[in-house]
């Protein structure tokens, strides 16, 4: 039974996704206070209140509507320039009033109100005050310039709504994200990995091309269904061939699809801006250690799949050129030599395994391995050079490897089989002595 265990951290992360609107043409904001002068002649901020802002060089128009803070303080961002805005406040506690004329970039304005009954005044109210104290639409504007402006502030109106609805999706899918971030940890931790596949998806479903958040869910996914292999194989590895053959055809999918999942968030992450950086190279580094261990799992296990054979190439590649430590490097490019050979692939595993002893010639689990699949080659092609070859080097590996090597009594199987079956005898090969020589 594999009884190692492997787990994961599951990072939980806050998204924080904001929208700015670009409004075409040029815009500038609009601040003030809201003060209540109170019977002393003290003036006391009035948090809470309402604050409408209305185009008063065209006939129509209206912002946002706008609310003071606890210090009385209201904005309006974007106001294009060259419009002319009345605006208006009411709310509780004061008595309603208006200003005229405020033109985008005034960032002092300043309504001190009297106390009253809270009434907000409707827009044809304002806009009759208004035009009774000189704030009525620009006078001297021809009808083309006020349909041009009228055009602006529609195209403005519509651009702005356009925003608010995609910032609403935004916080929708935000909060989505979050809940299943929660709630898909929860059940990992909780060892529930059927759940946590099903909430991770979840998550990823929302939007599945922002790198901001997609990676992560793909890869805590790709660990779930790791987890969910390797507690399937721990059930079943002792159980008899009826039981075991379908379980392990499980843990074949599920490692699979874990190593889909992990090139999925490989490829998504590689798409990223030099501005999405910080937050992705977190996501690649969990992507990259993930992704390795999990195809370690698949050769351990022996449940590796010809079918993931691209992917696993191209995320054991990157991490070797991620990969500072040579040794690293070495390990994890034998690691690709023996999902090959797990997979049935003996050419390239061939290939693989003579670079790792190129560079390591006495590593003993490229012998074992190139052996291997050099015998195994040798048989489906009718080879007899590669027979050979393979025996040479198992006849090394079985002098070399320590007795409780997996793959000794397998080495010594082939090579007796290969005397028998096609006398092919191990060619002995000589090492330099190291006796010093008078």
């Amino acid at each position: 039974m594999f009884k190692r265990k492997f787990f994961g951290s599951m990072a939980v992360a806050a998204f924080v996704l904001s929208l700015g609107f670009t409004a075409f043409g040029q815009t500038a904001p609009v601040r003030g206070k809201v003060l209540i002068e109170q019977p002393d002649g003290t003036k006391v901020p009035a948090p809470d209140i309402t604050v409408e802002a209305y185009r008063s060089d065209i006939s129509k128009g209206k912002l946002p509507t706008a609310k003071t803070n606890r210090r009385g303080e209201f904005s309006f961002a974007g106001v294009l320039f060259g419009a002319r805005l009345i605006i208006a406040v009411g709310g509780p506690g004061i008595t309603p009033s208006y200003l005229v004329n405020i033109s985008p970039g005034n960032e002092n304005v300043e309504f001190v109100v009297k106390p009253g009954d809270g009434r907000i005044l409707t827009e044809e109210e304002v806009r009759a005050a208004a035009a009774q104290s000189g704030g009525a639409p620009a006078a001297g504007l021809s009808d083309e310039e006020r349909k041009k402006l009228e055009k602006e502030q529609a195209e403005f109106e519509a651009k702005r709504k356009e925003v608010e609805a995609a910032n609403e999706r935004a916080k929708r899918g935000n909060e989505v994200r979050q809940q299943t971030l929660k709630e898909g940890s929860e059940a990992f931790s909780a060892k529930n990995y059927d759940l946590a596949i099903v909430k991770f998806d979840e998550g990823y479903q929302v939007d599945p091309d922002f790198v901001g958040a997609a990676p992560l869910f793909l890869n805590n996914k790709a660990l779930s269904l790791r987890q969910r292999a390797v507690a399937t194989f721990n059930e079943n590895a002792n159980k008899p061939s009826a039981e075991k053959i379908p379980a392990m055809a499980k843990v074949k999918q599920d490692f699979s699809e874990s190593i889909d999942s992990y090139r999925k968030a490989w490829d998504l992450a590689a798409k990223a801006t030099a501005a999405d950086m910080n937050v992705v190279s977190q996501f690649k580094k969990q992507t990259l250690d993930g992704s390795r261990e999990t195809i370690s799992l698949m050769v351990r296990t022996e449940q590796a799949v010809p079918e993931a054979a691209e992917s696993v190439k191209t995320l054991l590649e990157a991490n070797i050129a991620a990969e500072t430590d040579e040794k690293r490097k070495l390990e994890t490019l034998l690691i690709l030599a023996d999902f090959y050979r797990v997979a049935g692939d003996s050419d390239n595993a061939i290939t693989v395994y003579k670079a790792v002893l190129e560079a390591a010639p006495d590593n003993i689990d490229a012998m074992a391995g190139a052996g291997l699949s050099l015998v195994n080659a040798g048989y489906l092609n009718s080879n007899d050079a590669q027979l050979q070859e393979g025996a040479n080097l198992l006849q090394k590996f079985a002098e070399a490897a320590p007795a409780n090597h997996r793959y000794k009594a397998d080495a010594a199987g082939l090579i007796e089989a290969l005397k028998a079956d096609k006398n092919i005898t191990p060619q002995r090969t000589t090492r330099p002595s190291t006796r010093r020589r008078n």
